[in-house]
């Protein structure tokens, strides 16, 4: 049989060519026996140019379609859907083996608690915190890692968001966690603010909108370059507050600002940090369901001091109530 490569990618095979200059015996039983398989050179090269020819508008035009429906179906939220029942049993078994380290994580908290508390009588334990370096810092990191194992829980579990909502002034409750992160901003080197005033109330599930801000603010942190700025900004109308989380960071390319959203995806760019890339998706899982409207921008121009920087924001929206 003979093979013919037309480029890198494509090969021919299963032929019986049957007017090569030299033959062998081999060769001449194949083409008595391989009837459906005979071909002549000049039908073989007939062939190739005719596939080499393929109007290159008609791949590209296929390939720019096949990203098209693969945007839609991510959008749709059934990709989110097909990965986490796939993961299903990997979170499952990572829950179970967290249970005794969150409540290691919880009993440390409890500790420093009431060492704030009796430093600082009446004191929120964030506020109290930010008043003692090592115990806040204790206090802080134990917030964190109670964040990331809730982040998992709603992405497993989503309905976990609905029930138990109460009144929210969504300023004062975006900057318990605000006050958590600027910790670790600062070990970064990241001047990490709040800008805008809101004094709007919104009724949700907090433990569910912590969780999102905490996914988002973590994002925020982790991958803005050290000696940059990090904004938190609130904008309020009569019927909402927004609010958005911008910081620099890596590039986002245009096929993936629905994928970076996907459990356990990250993007090309973001590799080099360390992560498992469920926060994103987790805020995601949350948005859907509570209709909070998660959305990325990114300035298409890198940063001028910070090279392979781009200015980044996630947003929400929350509806306000009276």
């Amino acid at each position: 049989m003979n093979y013919v490569w037309i480029n890198n990618e494509l090969l021919v095979l299963g032929l019986t060519v049957t007017d090569l200059p030299t033959s062998t015996k081999q060769a001449s039983r194949r083409r008595r026996q391989e009837l459906g398989a005979r071909a002549k050179q000049g039908e073989v090269r007939s062939a190739i140019d005719r596939i080499a020819s393929v109007d290159a508008d008609v791949l590209l035009r296929f390939e720019q379609d096949k990203e098209v429906v693969l945007e839609e179906y991510l959008r749709s939220g059934q990709a989110l859907d097909v990965i986490v029942n796939e993961l299903r049993d990997e979170f499952k078994q990572s829950l179970n083996q967290s249970h005794d380290f969150l409540q290691l994580i919880k009993l440390i908290q409890g500790h420093v608690k009431t060492i704030l508390e009796e430093r600082f009588p009446g004191d929120p334990p964030e506020v109290a915190a930010d008043k003692l370096d090592s115990e806040g810092a204790i206090y802080f990191s134990t917030e964190l890692m109670i964040g990331k194992i809730d982040a998992t829980l709603f992405l497993e579990q989503p309905n976990l968001a609905f029930g138990n909502e109460r009144t929210i002034e969504l300023h004062r409750f975006v900057t318990k966690y605000y006050r958590i992160y600027r910790s670790y901003a600062q070990q970064k080197h990241v001047d990490l603010r709040t800008t805008g005033a809101s004094y709007g109330r919104v009724r949700y599930n907090s433990a569910a909108i912590g969780a999102v801000v905490h996914a988002l603010l973590d994002n925020l942190v982790k991958y803005a370059p050290p000696g940059s700025k990090a904004d938190i900004l609130f904008v309020e109308d009569l019927d909402s507050i927004r609010v958005e989380f911008a910081s620099l960071g890596p590039r986002i390319k245009d096929m993936e600002y629905q994928r970076i959203f996907l459990p356990g995806y990250r993007g090309i760019q973001a590799r080099q940090e360390a992560g498992l890339g469920f926060g994103l998706a987790a805020a995601r899982r949350i948005s859907d369901a509570l209709d909070l409207e998660l959305t990325v921008r990114q300035s298409p121009t890198q940063d001028s001091s910070f090279r392979g920087s781009y200015l980044t924001t996630f947003g929400l929206s929350f509806t306000r109530i009276s």
